[in-house]
């Protein structure tokens, strides 16, 4: 009832300078009120334990909140109490979070817990870094899924089996999910001490993917998918793009995530025709029909030429939008600047 409430007054009409009046868009966060609260709070998944068998059971248990439509739904990114300071583990805790409804990185109050990347290893530091510019660049894509779930009740992170349930290996990994058409298989296990890789097994659906961080190409050709073993360094989680995708970003990372960007950056993944509509809004507390704005990008692909055809049209309802189009790569974590896809 206490999360009804506060969602309502946080939108409440307002008086401003010279007794102007404005109305603020709506949003609360929760303390835990179990599975009946997930109409008005983002949601929080409980107090999470510090180690390694806690962040492996927390991609499943984020992805299933999509089962009952609880979509923005967080956990404590990098373990909140207990368990061991462990540099690798808050590293990829960090890369989950940035493949999470919310990427909400919180702690107790202690030295040992606390969460500001420049407290952990180098190496460490400069992947929870990028990865956390990246969960910025990602935030038009986000905010489009984010749109999509409010009109058509898809969850922008879900299982796997939400897309594909008839086929047994969308059931058989369940730490593997959706992030928007993303396949995500997150790392949940410390790396080996020789190789310095860390393994998770994945299932692909029918079809070619591509690895976004890698460049490499996987195809399944069977029906029922193909099993694989991913192997990688601390700096790359395997996230895999269905040929024909369309990733849209934000490009310039110093402007505020909450704005419409100003300039785009476009990942375009080879091998087949494809399409991505991005949605904006103009901010206001309740967007109607009219405030959204819609850039509908196209990609029209030839095998046997081995090229692209690119296509961009913009559907505006109002005035507000200040979007552009440019086309570096989105992902790259481990460069500063994008580079061409």
């Amino acid at each position: 009832m206490l999360n009804h409430v506060h969602y309502l007054d946080s939108g409440r009409e307002r008086s401003g300078p010279g007794q102007s009046t404005y109305r603020r868009r709506p949003i609360t966060f929760s303390r835990f009120a179990d599975a009946s609260s997930h109409r008005t709070p983002i949601g929080f998944s409980g107090d999470t334990v510090t180690t390694w068998e806690s962040l492996r059971f927390q991609p499943e248990f984020t992805a299933t909140s999509a089962n009952i439509g609880y979509y923005w739904w967080s956990n404590d990114i990098g373990g909140h109490m207990l368990g061991v300071k462990d540099d690798q583990m808050a590293a990829r805790w960090v890369q989950l979070g940035c493949f999470s409804p919310i990427n909400r990185m919180h702690s107790t109050m202690s030295v040992f817990n606390s969460k500001e990347p420049w407290r952990y290893s180098r190496d460490a530091r400069a992947t929870m870094n990028a990865y956390l510019r990246l969960r910025h660049r990602l935030v038009p894509y986000l905010y489009t899924w984010a749109r999509r779930a409010h009109t058509e009740g898809i969850g922008p992170v879900r299982p796997v089996y939400h897309d594909h349930p008839w086929r047994m290996g969308s059931y058989d990994n369940r730490n593997e999910f959706l992030f928007g058409d993303l396949l995500v298989m997150p790392i949940t296990r410390p790396a080996d001490r020789a190789s310095r890789l860390a393994r998770e097994e994945a299932w692909l659906p029918q079809g070619t993917w591509f690895d976004l961080p890698t460049g490499r190409r996987y195809d399944a050709a069977a029906a029922d998918g193909r099993m694989l073993t991913l192997s990688r360094p601390l700096e790359q989680v395997p996230v895999l793009a269905r040929a024909g995708s369309v990733i849209v970003g934000a490009e310039d990372l110093t402007e505020p995530a909450g704005d419409n960007p100003r300039h785009l950056s476009v990942l375009v993944v080879p091998g087949a025709d494809g399409e991505f509509l991005l949605e904006e809004d103009d901010g206001s507390a309740d967007p109607g029909p009219d405030a959204v704005v819609r850039t509908r990008f196209a990609l029209a692909w030839d095998e046997a030429a081995g090229s692209a055809r690119w296509i961009s049209t913009r559907r505006v309802r109002t005035a507000s939008c200040r979007t552009s189009e440019r086309s570096p790569c989105i992902y790259c974590p481990s460069a500063a600047r994008s580079r061409p896809a």
